[in-house]
Formats: structure tokens, sequence, C-alpha cells
């Protein structure tokens, strides 16, 4: 799944420099699309209380999940702040990273809050080519993503 359509870009005037603001509420719309189409129920929660809420149909468990996006930057990062005024992830129970890669391909990664440790979430290389750090065990496909996450690679 795609962040954006790169001929709407061009259109748009922003070519290949895109506001945070814009990419993280892009990202929010593409969560939610997401987990649609896995099954889920996406409901928008107040700002206290995680981005979404997503609700699994099959057993009806609830989910609060805040959504990070980021594309790469300068130095070849992609990162995300987690907690900032108005925004903590201590509320909700996982943190979806989209990571934007070439032609707004997104990378998900699903991180369970206990699995942070610090107030930003950080991938250093190359989400799918290269990246075997910290967060590697939580990265997921778009077309089978699972907000039931495996927490083995907290030890």
């Amino acid at each position: 799944m795609k962040l954006f359509d790169s001929s709407q870009l061009k259109l748009s005037g922003f070519g290949d420099c895109l506001p945070r603001a814009l990419i993280g509420f892009q990202g929010e719309i593409q969560a939610s699309r997401i987990l649609r189409a896995r099954g889920y129920k996406v409901i928008q929660a107040s700002r206290k209380m995680g981005d979404l809420r997503a609700v699994d149909k099959s057993t009806g468990v609830i989910y609060r999940v805040e959504v990070k996006t980021a594309n790469r930057a300068v130095d070849g990062k992609w990162r995300a702040t987690l907690q900032k005024p108005g925004v903590d992830h201590n509320n909700a129970d996982v943190v979806l990273f989209l990571a934007v890669i070439e032609d707004y391909e997104l990378v998900p990664f699903v991180v369970p809050v206990a699995a942070l440790s610090c107030r930003q979430l950080c991938i250093t290389s190359h989400p799918v080519k290269t990246y075997r750090g910290k967060y590697a065990p939580y990265r997921q496909c778009v077309d089978t993503l699972d907000l039931e996450v495996s927490y083995e690679a907290l030890d």
C-alpha cells in the first residue's frame, strides 16, 4: 500500500518534500484503511487515548493504536517522536509505525508499548533491505498486518 500516489504529489505542488503534518495525517488515514482491510473495526480516538481504536471483529479485543508515520530523513534514518506535549504513546497498546520508502510504499512496524524505552522510535537503515535492529522483529507486511504482536523480542 502506498501513502500517496506520486502523480498526485506533483499536481499538489509538494514534489518530494512533504510537510510532516501532512505525512502524519495521511499515515493515520492509511493505517485505518489497512486495519479495516485486515478485518478490524476502526474508531477514531481522542489524543489522550491513542490515535485509533481497532476492534478485532473475531475476538472483540480492543487495541489502542498510536500511529506514527515517517519518511527518510537527511541522515538516512526514519524516526518518530513518541512523547511530546499532548501526545504520549504510553496511552496506547501498540505503536503502528509506518516507514515511507521509495515510491511512497509503506512498511509497517507494530511495536508493543512495552518494547519502547525511549522518547523516539528510530529505524537506522532501509526498513526492508538492511534494517536488523531492535524493532526488526516487529516489521510486518501490509497485507498480513496483525495487532496481536509477540512479546518474545522483549527479552
